[in-house]
């Protein structure tokens, strides 16, 4: 009996010797965190269109009173003093430069409102304008308000006559009333960029007008008995060279 239970220790202790000797099974591996995926890299808006179908540019400096004759009406004053065209107003007018037709160009100007104006004048740069007669119009604007910007497309014979492009945008380091804020199109087929002081206002596709005339605007926001006074020099249109 003794034999018989000594032998059963010695197996026990044979299994024991065998258990702690395989090999442990591997512990589990934890799957490491997935590299976050990088976000893409937006492609930077151009700052600046090339005007076709040549790299080789015409500089076309109109005189305002080329194009720009003296008007006054109800609620609005044009005259050109200084070789600068001046509008005043206490409602609302444009004034387009007749006889100068464009298609792709850069057109620029220095637009001041006087110490007399307000916060409540809107003034812009219109291109591409186009009239069959004065109750019936097309054109693109360069519109500044306060200290904010747009570019908007505008038709007569719409419903929605005035449609935003790029719609209201804050304007940095804008001049302060009495001081010159420089804006500037370029227009190259449907691709149209606009800045004021050089900062980019929009980069744009539309393709609902070709070419047209040039042409300024004020308009007075606020109450009717406040003038507005703006003043518009140093117009330069770039056009390719045919």
């Amino acid at each position: 009996m003794k034999h018989k239970s000594f032998f059963i220790a010695i197996i026990f202790v044979i299994t024991l010797f065998l258990v702690s000797c395989a090999p442990s099974a591997p512990s589990s591996t934890e799957t490491p965190p997935a590299a976050d995926t990088p976000s893409p890299t937006e492609t930077p808006t151009p700052t600046t269109i090339p005007l076709s179908p040549t790299p080789q540019m015409l500089f076309n400096v109109l005189d305002y009173s080329d194009c720009f004759a003296p008007e006054d009406g109800d609620g609005y004053t044009t005259f050109i003093e200084n070789e600068a065209l001046n509008i005043v107003v206490s409602g609302g007018v444009f004034s387009p430069c007749e006889g100068h037709e464009f298609s792709d160009f850069t057109f620029e100007t220095d637009a001041t409102l006087t110490d007399a104006s307000t916060v409540d004048a809107q003034y812009s740069i219109m291109f591409r304008f186009n009239h069959q007669n004065w109750e019936s119009y097309q054109y693109y604007e360069l519109a500044v308000w306060g200290d904010e910007a747009a570019i908007a497309y505008a038709d007569t014979r719409s419903n929605d006559m005035w449609t935003p492009l790029q719609g209201w945008v804050t304007i940095p380091q804008l001049n302060e009333i009495g001081q010159p804020n420089h804006l500037k199109v370029v227009a190259v087929g449907g691709k149209i960029a606009a800045f004021v002081n050089t900062y980019l206002i929009g980069y744009i596709q539309d393709d609902s007008l070709a070419s047209g005339l040039v042409a300024f605007t004020l308009s007075n926001q606020g109450p009717a008995s406040v003038e507005q006074h703006i003043i518009f020099e140093n117009m330069k249109i770039q056009i390719a060279q045919p």
